[in-house]
């Protein structure tokens, strides 16, 4: 091939053969120095099988723009010289000019990255009117996000009602609760769905409410809504260790997309991964649950607690206990706490009240350190703002309400109400 076209360059010593071809590079070193006259190398080796012999090696030895001949312009031949020999000069120009920059290994052009409309990507509404408008619709799908907060604020109640919406809107819900045994789980949930209207007052002596229940109809109502589209992690106890991230990989593989954990420490507790610290452990946890996010476009919702401090800080980033690639790596972060001494001297609520802020989103950048305002009701176990009806109905009742009147004496009162 150089001597078909020695003639016809300006440079002849820019083709060059390579000795002993793939199986020696003992020549490399000593021509680099007139290989760095170039800036480009066109590499034209054996194509066998659809792969080039001598480019990976090249690529990874010479310090230059490394182009490759495609394997089509060989037009089924092994290599240049069967080329030349079958189809002349004009191919094995033709195969030079269409040679193409070897692609670096997960690198690709910005031109070639799907285009993204960040309002039109699927979110989960979280139930409060305020938090989905400043998320622009809601927690974003692809994303692990964080709700932190300080032990015994709230936290897996708002964590709860987030799955009841989700529920609501149609997807299939898998709960981990790592503090709660899963019929505490599920009858704060029941009551969420329900709502005040359909939850009985349990009364005693002068009519006075003691407490509260759901009819043994409504429940099987309920159960029967649950039987395709809510699953919770057993808490039976075994002596296997058992990979908390394995079970949701499975869920997920079931086209299960929206997950709440609660919570972080409790749940790495479940990881096989006993070799590492603390917060070496927190952070491939949540590394992993990130890439799964990804990998199945679901929407995983991590409850952690905040660090113990003496005094409150609205950086609540800072703030989750543990690795600070927690935060790092979610898409929204969310603080939901009792409200501090200044909120209530400056009459922003009760000490019934709790505040919601919204510390990090990923997405559009719009945050709210002042925080939101949510009130709770202790009958319905529902959290909600001064723009949300806490007394929404799911709808799955229909016309088929029932009241007390339908119970036996022994069914009357929930054991966990």
């Amino acid at each position: 091939v150089a001597e078909a076209f020695k003639d016809e360059v300006d440079k002849p010593d820019a083709f060059c053969s390579v000795p002993l071809g793939m199986n020696g590079f003992t020549w490399i070193p000593n021509c680099l120095d007139w290989l760095k006259k170039f800036d480009t190398v066109i590499v034209f080796g054996d194509m066998e099988k659809g792969h080039m012999s001598l480019l990976e090696k090249i690529t990874q030895l010479v310090p230059c723009k490394i182009k490759a001949v495609q394997a089509v312009d060989y037009l089924g031949e092994k290599d240049a010289n069967d080329i030349l020999r079958k189809y002349g000069k004009e191919q094995i120009k033709a195969c030079i000019d269409n040679a193409v920059p070897v692609p670096v290994e997960m690198v690709v052009s910005m031109a070639d990255v799907e285009d993204i409309n960040p309002y039109s990507i699927e979110k989960l509404s979280t139930g409060i009117k305020q938090l989905d408008k400043k998320l622009k619709g809601g927690l974003p799908f692809g994303n692990v996000h964080i709700l932190g907060g300080k032990r015994g604020d709230g936290k897996s109640t708002f964590g709860s009602q987030i799955i009841a919406t989700a529920l609501h809107k149609g997807y299939q819900c898998f709960i981990y609760s790592g503090e709660m045994l899963n019929g505490h789980v599920k009858s704060w949930l029941d009551y969420q769905i329900a709502g005040a209207r359909y939850i009985e007052d349990r009364k005693e002596i002068n009519d006075e409410v003691m407490g509260y229940y759901i009819s043994t109809a409504n429940q099987n109502i309920i159960k029967n809504w649950y039987r395709e589209t809510c699953f919770i992690h057993t808490d039976k106890i075994t002596n296997e260790i058992v990979d908390l991230l394995k079970t949701v990989e499975k869920v997920l593989q079931q086209g299960i997309r929206v997950i709440l954990l609660d919570n972080l420490m409790t749940a790495i507790d479940l990881s096989i991964d006993s070799t590492s610290d603390k917060y070496e452990r927190q952070s491939n946890f949540v590394k992993r649950l990130a890439v799964l996010a990804k990998r199945f476009d679901a929407c995983i919702i991590l409850i952690a607690h905040r660090r113990k401090s003496n005094g409150y800080s609205d950086d609540s980033n800072d703030e989750i206990s543990g690795s600070g690639d927690i935060t790092n790596l979610a898409g929204v972060v969310l603080s939901y706490d009792r409200l501090g001494k200044k909120d209530l001297e400056d009459g922003r609520g009760t000490t019934n009240d709790r505040k919601l802020i919204l510390a990090k989103n990923r997405l559009f950048g719009i945050t709210d350190t002042d925080g939101q305002i949510l009130h709770y009701d202790a009958k319905s176990k529902r959290i909600y703002g001064d723009d949300d009806d806490k007394d929404f109905d799911f709808g799955i009742f229909g016309d088929g309400f029932f009241d007390a009147n339908d119970l036996r004496a022994d069914e009357e009162i929930n054991p966990f109400a």
